[in-house]
């Protein structure tokens, strides 16, 4: 049996006004939004980034919750080793690891045991946000420009497929991690118009919970206004 929690998540739509309005579903996928792999499912989440050809796996889960059961860790610990999953069906080597503030930042080579067909992969795991809590907004949004960065650089397309993103049950952080990125992107464009409530109905459209808890929706709005801030934003408008 092949399953996972996971749903395609398309950027929204923003009219003239800076309304968010939910995207077509012709259109590609920006995210997948995922469960963290689990020891029944990591086979096939393995075998998902293969077959999406994503160029990059987001992590929100801190190192802690490894040991809570809220993950399985589906790579080796050390560079050039292979992990092999628990079907035997996929095997993950770590090219490569560094820590870049708050990042640990890993590339990954995910091969298919049947035919030993490789994927590289970029793995960033962000190391500063407790589930169902607040981040520190300087690292969050020095983490979320390296992201937009990636991923200018490997837009979705014919050779890359989506990001896959995931925390532990793959909706309050992802939520707000994606939430956080289209409203900033759609603030550069039109510095008139916020639209984080409508934002994040527009996203859940594609996965119900998206940005799970009050505290998670101050996030936004306080990482927003020091977006305009620190941008300068608020100048552009004028």
């Amino acid at each position: 049996m092949h399953y996972v929690n996971a749903c395609y998540v398309r950027r929204p739509i923003y009219n003239a006004d800076g309304r968010a309005l939910p995207a077509l579903y012709s259109t590609d996928p920006e995210y997948i939004a995922t469960q963290a792999p689990l020891i029944n499912t990591i086979d096939d989440f393995l075998l998902m980034v293969h077959q999406q050809r994503s160029p990059l796996i987001i992590m929100l889960c801190e190192p802690k919750e490894k040991e809570l059961g809220k993950y399985i860790q589906y790579w080796p610990n050390d560079e050039k080793q292979t992990f092999t999953s628990p079907r035997w069906t996929v095997q993950v080597l770590k090219i490569s690891e560094h820590t870049e503030n708050s990042v640990c930042v890993r590339q990954l080579r995910i091969i298919l045991s049947e035919t030993q067909e490789p994927w590289d992969v970029t793995h960033y795991q962000f190391l500063a946000w407790e589930d169902k809590r607040q981040p520190e907004i300087e690292p969050f949004y020095s983490f979320l420009k390296m992201h937009m960065d990636f991923s200018e650089a490997h837009p979705v397309g014919e050779k890359f497929g989506p990001t896959i993103i995931h925390c532990s049950a793959g909706v309050g952080r992802t939520g707000t991690l994606m939430t956080a990125r289209f409203v900033l992107e759609g603030l550069r464009t039109n510095a008139q118009k916020v639209d984080i409530i409508g934002t994040i109905m527009a996203i859940r459209k594609h996965r119900v919970m998206l940005v799970q808890t009050p505290a998670q929706l101050q996030f936004l709005f306080e990482f927003i206004c020091y977006c305009i801030n620190e941008e300068n934003i608020h100048s552009l408008s004028q």
